[in-house]
């Protein structure tokens, strides 16, 4: 295993000890959802109630799996529970208070999967550029509230679960920052840092995920205390460092120091238009300033996204490491 924080899942949320079987679905009426509860708690030490939904309890078992495999038993969350959600366009939710995963039981996406499918489609990419969620895969909401889960108990692990609130409340800095997670994840992820790390974890995951629902990716790629460093060396150039740098820092929790990049990354890409950089960034940025819908004008930023990011790429040989360290 790559991912290692030098934690003990036998005390961290492996809740066998702690938790009280609660099998709520019918063994009669719903065997498969009623057989995955039991199967939940003996091996993950997670108390959930599916209320008989067959379909959803099948969803959560090969999400856990695939946290459980990737991450370990200490991303898991204590419950998991099928319950009524009475807010519009919520489907589910994670509760880092009571470390708990709900689901929507009301929802008929969730009865079958022709439903979830159908429900996904209608946050399909817009002229090839993400709508609401990064992906339109059937586990999507599932693999995103395990996602917080995985970060609440990464931070946790550092003493410092309590910023995850303020994750919550604080949007990533910089206008052409939130620009590139909308591109690169989706215009949800651009809403605060916290859905930020979620998304960007979903994605990943998804987009290596078989039928079946088995992650066929590297593990290593899942490992994000130290992913800008391990894959560019301090070099900032493409959109795609820049969302690793920010995967990094939010995973880790260290608000001050994403906070402070955001500012000097925008430094950086100003010294880059001081270089001549074409003005196809600067335009974008100015696009997102005040301007509403801006989903009318995705065809035309995703031409200049195209164009900024080969224009980026040939300036491989400026390193973020450096110009931050000189400019201390």
């Amino acid at each position: 295993m790559y991912i290692s924080y030098n934690k003990n899942d036998q005390n961290i949320n492996f809740n066998i000890a702690k938790n009280k079987i609660n099998f709520k679905s019918n063994k009669w009426l719903a065997p498969k959802a009623y057989r995955i509860e039991n199967d939940l708690f003996q091996k993950c030490g997670i108390d959930s109630d599916f209320k008989n939904n067959s379909y959803m309890a099948e969803c959560v078992e090969k999400t856990v799996n695939i946290f459980k495999d990737n991450f370990g038993h200490w991303a898991l969350p204590s419950k998991i529970n099928a319950e009524t959600i009475n807010e519009y366009g919520v489907y589910a939710y994670y509760s880092n208070w009571n470390d708990s995963v709900v689901v929507d039981n009301n929802n008929k996406c969730f009865e079958n999967e022709k439903n979830l499918i159908t429900e996904m489609k209608q946050h399909r990419n817009l002229f090839f550029l993400p709508d609401w969620f990064s992906t339109i895969h059937p586990l999507h909401i599932f693999v995103h509230e395990m996602a917080h889960s995985a970060h609440y108990h990464n931070l946790e692990s550092h003493g410092n679960g309590s910023s995850m609130n303020y994750l919550r409340e604080t949007k990533i800095p910089t206008a052409i920052g939130r620009l590139i997670a909308k591109f690169k994840l989706s215009k949800y992820a651009a809403t605060n840092m916290n859905e930020f790390m979620a998304e960007r974890i979903t994605k990943d995951i998804l987009k290596n995920l078989t039928p079946y629902g088995y992650y066929r990716g590297n593990s290593k790629d899942l490992d994000y205390s130290n992913i800008f460093c391990n894959k560019w060396n301090y070099r900032y150039s493409t959109p795609q460092a820049y969302i690793d740098y920010y995967t990094q820092q939010v995973w880790n929790g260290d608000i001050v120091e994403a906070k402070r990049a955001g500012d000097k990354i925008e430094h950086y890409l100003q010294s880059l238009e001081a270089e001549e950089t074409p003005v196809v960034i600067k335009n974008a940025k100015i696009l997102t300033e005040g301007i509403p819908g801006l989903e009318i004008l995705t065809g035309g930023l995703f031409n200049m996204f195209k164009s900024a990011t080969k224009t980026l790429d040939k300036k491989n040989d400026l390193r973020l490491g450096n110009k931050l360290k000189s400019e201390e």
